[in-house]
């Protein structure tokens, strides 16, 4: 090896023993945090807060190693990747000690012990998300693809157990006589756990990258179209979207009356470059949907209550007043009014994906 050579691996080893200094500040921040938490120990939530402060220094000195580097050693591949994925490391980690500030704070004001069976739930939720982050931490030390690959699937239980917990909470409000900043501080506490697993499942993408190129590709986007007459609009806008933006996106529709397409719908949509009967069915049963599974969901001619009496968590809706409601009756509109509604809902549907994924991809296109 070169002095060259060697030179650079130590500055290396200097770089990935920072991040590891930090994630095990982050970590042990993380720890206290839970037990203060669940042990009212405000001094150590104090103690913990302020010990957030050492780890923002070192990822300051992190960031300028890095920099460093690059000035230094020009590298390229590998090196260069190692460098990009610290670099955003760096940022999720000083993110995750930060929450773990925020959980010590909410420790440190909470007036009443967390009782079962919430506390046991919140308690089993930190041992995950900290597993998970341990895990995250481990395969970049050890440059294990296949560690961090396997990692990155446990996200889901965590999200699982933070919908469950919120769903608790929300339903018990402030009974057994806990005051409302309790129950705002429970629900503060979950979404940091939350927010350390996702952190750590991007920091499993970074180790990946950096060994091996490979991004994750983005998953795309479901979208439930809902309109509660005669199943037009909802139409135009899966064939919008399966043409214009097949990649970003998966499109579905439901409606309070499950009609057949309209032949002069279809034949708009013929001429206008979308073969309709030719989409594959998408058309589903309002009352199996699971409104967990979609990422967005847009009422085309009705609130969004008509619907679902409660959009869930991670889950948008909008309101399109594409069809007027009050002329629900008129099953056969002109070619006009469907130009017109071709060219609302493209335009509306074009800027919610552009914005949902943001950027088009390399195979989506404008109508």
């Amino acid at each position: 090896m070169t002095h060259f050579q060697e030179r650079l691996e130590k500055d290396i080893e200097h770089i990935r023993n920072g991040v590891i200094a930090i994630a095990k500040g982050a970590e042990r921040g993380l720890e206290n945090a839970v037990t203060a938490l669940l042990t009212l120990d405000t001094d150590l939530a104090y103690r913990t807060i302020i010990e957030d402060n050492p780890i923002n220094r070192q990822a300051e000195e992190v960031d300028r190693l890095c920099h460093y580097f690059v000035a230094r050693h020009l590298p390229s591949a590998g090196h260069l990747r190692f460098i990009s994925s610290v670099l955003r490391m760096n940022v999720e980690l000083e993110r995750i000690g930060d929450y773990a500030a925020n959980i010590a704070r909410e420790a440190a004001t909470i007036q009443h012990p967390i009782e079962d069976p919430i506390r046991g739930e919140i308690e089993r939720m930190a041992k995950d998300s900290l597993r998970m982050y341990r895990y995250a931490i481990a395969a970049f030390a050890e440059g294990n693809e296949e560690a961090a690959r396997s990692t990155m699937k446990s996200a889901k239980a965590v999200v699982v157990e933070f919908e469950a917990i919120y769903e608790d909470l929300v339903r018990s409000g402030g009974s057994g006589g806990s005051p409302v900043k309790d129950l705002l501080s429970k629900l503060i506490v979950i979404y940091m756990l939350e927010r350390v697993s996702a952190q750590s499942k991007n920091l499993c993408e970074e180790v990946v990258f950096a060994l091996t190129g490979d991004r994750k590709k983005r998953r795309p986007v479901k979208v439930l179209f809902l309109e509660s007459g005669v199943n037009l609009a909802a139409q135009i806008a899966v064939a919008i979207g399966n043409k214009a933006f097949p990649e970003s996106g998966i499109y579905y529709t439901a409606g309070l009356a499950n009609k057949p397409i309209d032949d002069a719908l279809v034949s708009f949509m013929e001429e206008a470059g979308h073969g309709i009967e030719k989409q594959p069915e998408t058309r589903l049963d309002l009352n199996g949907i699971n409104w967990r599974d979609y990422d967005v969901l847009v009422c085309l001619d009705e609130p969004v209550s008509t619907f679902v009496n409660e959009v869930p968590v991670g889950t948008v809706a909008f309101e399109w007043p594409i069809v007027d409601a009050s002329a629900q009756g008129d099953a056969h509109p002109g070619p006009e009014r469907l130009r017109e509604m071709y060219r609302e809902i493209a335009d509306r549907l074009d800027d919610l994906m552009e914005t949902m994924r943001g950027g088009l991809t390399e195979d989506d296109h404008h109508v």
